[in-house]
């Protein structure tokens, strides 16, 4: 790294002071405690180099419209928080972090159309909270999720459209909820088998959602280990997407859906609830006012798989109570077969981009819903389309070159789609990609910093990128060919030479071979770079230092003269303003700095082709002004120094006891601003020295002397 990153939190409250924190740490990457972004902030680019949060991030009451940084951040240790951010309308990015930390919420963001993103992460570690953004419409991302190990929740997001299909997701430790969103139809979650076994909370909930027609989803489970629950959805009419559930281990209720016409896909249900609940009341069908087909609970009644008390009522006639119910016939739940490709086949290579997807008919399907995306479970290129009883489709696009794509086809009929469908891949032509250009520094570009870091346009369908480097033309003195894998950029290990041309060729390559005759470029570096100084007296970070002090400094190679500024906070010019001091290693500020203060000092040193570059602020800290007792007085009516008067500023002193040579008592001060005017007894003493004895409010006590004088 170029600079070193501070230690431990990071607060910044407002635009300054991010501008202000990238401007001291240009290059930090790690934040090594919280970074809290808290405040009327419009801007957050500058800090998208950060890798890695050991901490907290927060993001919350700030003025920002999109959050579409951090493309670099890999990871956050505790907790991710984005709230409260009156004018954020889109969250997009975040696609380098791995996993979502110990908490993950965003929340309370009132105009908030879009989240995107995430499309890295494949853990969260504890909750994945998105709750009370009442604009959110769309939710897309989290490509790659795959273990919720707390809480999956959406909730109060009344005009949510759309979320993502999760199907990677195999593993949620204790909870999904679905709360007041806009959704239509809970889809999804295709290889999630089971939710909970980590504690005691709501497995799977669903409710008031008030245009949810359907759960097409949850295909694969099998097994919540606690509670069912699906209540207050006025729209629901089908839950077939449950048709494979066998077993609820606690509680289960569906109620209040005014619209539940049956029971549907619970065919397989065979357990409720577990020993220990024998006086519970675990199983509740209540006030679903056209619910009247409840025959899917066979085999749960007649195999007597409830462990505790029940409750069905309130519903239609034909299931309204548990009489009512026909078990003398149970039939399995019969869904639709799933299909496999013809063509592409699946595993086949070096497939045309315009290439039609085709499928086996399956018997009984009366349509198709396809997936295709560039990552497993990916939707990217087509999102769970209903293409009709067609077995061909044919793609309104080219898929992209060299990829592997990724295909899902879900027969379904009238009980809903085929559950647990396998995807299948092939993989695409590879072309020779194209050259790249640079970007920064651009080609033919001047006084380039040493220690730049190279970076060029991304190029489709590429591996990855060499680059070579060097200070003639088909040089690579200083690089040759280097792999830097799939990435846009590079910093070199070691500053760039000084007043050199620097030619620079990047070349792509793939599974299909290199570009070819890609254009050497060039830049050129700054000349006679200087360094920077450093503080000798006071040294950075001193404290107690004298309001007296003369500053002094390291003499930097080169140099021909320094600009001083000097300030009551970081950049800041109150005392001392860009002063050109010329070839000189010490400064005495005119007047005293202000006492217990802490003092900033930017100092940039310059010779007759520039300025030191990203040169720190360093700073110490004066003594806070404390007792003073002089040393003498002079007590003859001139009316200069005529009282022995001890300056307190902090209100420090209790009392002062002023005595002869001889120990004698002459006067007793407790208001410091009175002091003694040399007399007892209405006579003034004579010149001699005299003892004090002074008592502090903390109950330290101070003994000296001093001089009357005439």
């Amino acid at each position: 790294m170029w600079a070193q990153c501070p230690s431990g939190a990071v607060t910044l409250n407002s635009q300054s002071d991010v501008n202000n924190f990238v401007a001291m740490y240009p290059n930090c990457d790690n934040i090594s405690g919280d970074l809290i972004i808290d405040g009327p902030i419009t801007d957050l680019s500058a800090l998208d180099y950060i890798d890695a949060i050991e901490g907290d991030f927060v993001i919350a009451n700030t003025e920002l419209i999109s959050i579409s940084n951090f493309s670099s951040l890999t990871l956050f240790l505790n907790k991710l928080e984005i709230s409260n951010n009156e004018k954020l309308v889109e969250i997009t990015g975040f696609n380098a972090l791995i996993d979502l930390g110990n908490l993950f919420i965003i929340e309370n963001n009132p105009n908030l159309v879009r989240i995107d993103g995430f499309n890295s992460a494949t853990d969260a570690f504890g909750d994945l909270w998105i709750n009370g953004n009442t604009s959110l419409q769309f939710i897309s991302g989290f490509g790659k999720l795959v273990r919720v190990y707390k809480l999956l929740g959406i909730s109060n997001s009344p005009l949510l459209q759309s979320i993502p299909s999760f199907n990677n997701m195999n593993s949620v430790g204790r909870t999904i909820q679905f709360t007041n969103t806009g959704l239509t139809d809970l889809l999804g979650f295709d290889n999630l088998s089971i939710i909970g076994g980590l504690n005691s909370t709501l497995g799977l909930g669903v409710s008031n959602n008030q245009n949810l027609g359907a759960i097409s989803g949850f295909n694969c489970l099998k097994n919540i280990e606690f509670d069912l629950s699906i209540k207050d959805n006025p729209q629901l009419k089908s839950i077939v997407g449950l048709s494979s559930l066998e077993r609820v281990g606690r509680f289960f209720s569906i109620g209040n859906n005014t619209s539940l016409l049956s029971l549907n896909g619970l065919q397989n249900l065979i357990e409720v609830s577990r020993p220990g609940y024998e006086a519970a009341l675990v199983f509740e069908i209540y006030d679903n006012p056209q619910l009247s087909d409840c025959n899917a609970l066979c085999n749960l009644l007649e195999s007597n798989g409830i462990i505790g008390l029940k409750r069905i009522t309130n519903n239609a006639s034909g299931c309204d109570s548990e009489s009512e119910i026909d078990t003398s016939n149970c039939i399995p739940f019969q869904r639709v077969s799933c299909t496999s490709l013809v063509s592409p086949q699946n595993g086949a290579t070096n497939v045309e981009l315009d290439a039609d997807i085709s499928w086996q008919a399956i018997s009984g399907a009366t349509s198709y819903f396809i997936s295709i995306g560039t990552t497993s479970e990916g939707t990217e290129i087509i999102n769970n389309l209903n293409v009709g009883n067609i077995t061909t489709y044919i793609l309104p696009n080219n898929l992209p070159e060299n990829a592997e794509i990724f295909v899902k086809i879900k027969p379904n009929n009238d009980l809903g789609q085929a559950k647990c469908c396998s995807e299948e891949s092939f993989m695409t032509k590879a072309f020779i990609p194209q050259c790249a250009a640079l970007i920064n520094p651009k080609n033919g570009e001047r006084d380039v910093p040493i220690t730049t870091s190279i970076s060029w346009n991304a190029v489709s369908n590429v591996t990855g990128y060499f680059i070579s480097l060097g200070t003639f033309s088909g040089g690579t003195d200083i690089l040759d060919n280097f792999n830097v894998g799939n990435r846009t950029s590079y910093r070199p290990s070691s500053p760039l030479p000084e007043n050199a041309s620097i030619f620079t060729t990047i070349t792509p390559y793939n599974i299909a071979g290199n570009s070819v005759d890609c254009n050497e470029e060039v830049f050129f570096t700054k000349p006679e770079s200087l360094g920077c100084t450093a503080l000798i007296n006071p040294i950075n970070g001193s404290i107690d230092v004298d309001v007296d002090a003369t500053i002094y400094w390291n003499a930097t190679p080169k140099a021909t003269g320094y600009i001083l500024s000097i300030g009551l906070m970081p950049f800041g010019t109150e005392l001392v303003n860009n002063r050109d001091l010329g070839n000189v290693n010490a400064f005495d500020f005119i007047d005293n700095f202000p006492f217990d203060t802490k003092i900033y000092v930017s100092l940039i040193p310059y010779n007759s082709s520039g300025q030191g570059e990203a040169c720190p602020t360093e700073s110490f800290t004066t003594k806070r002004e404390s007792i003073f007792v002089p040393d003498f007085f002079t007590p003859n009516n001139d009316g200069y120094n005529d009282v022995w008067l001890i300056n307190d500023p902090l209100d420090e002193v209790k009392v002062v006891y002023i005595y002869s040579r001889y120990g004698k008592l002459l006067k007793t001060i407790r208001n410091m601003q009175n002091g003694w005017n040399g007399s007892f007894n209405n006579q003034y003493m004579p010149v001699d020295d005299y003892w004090y004895s002074m008592t502090l409010k903390n109950g330290k006590r101070i003994n000296g002397h001093f001089t009357l004088k005439r």
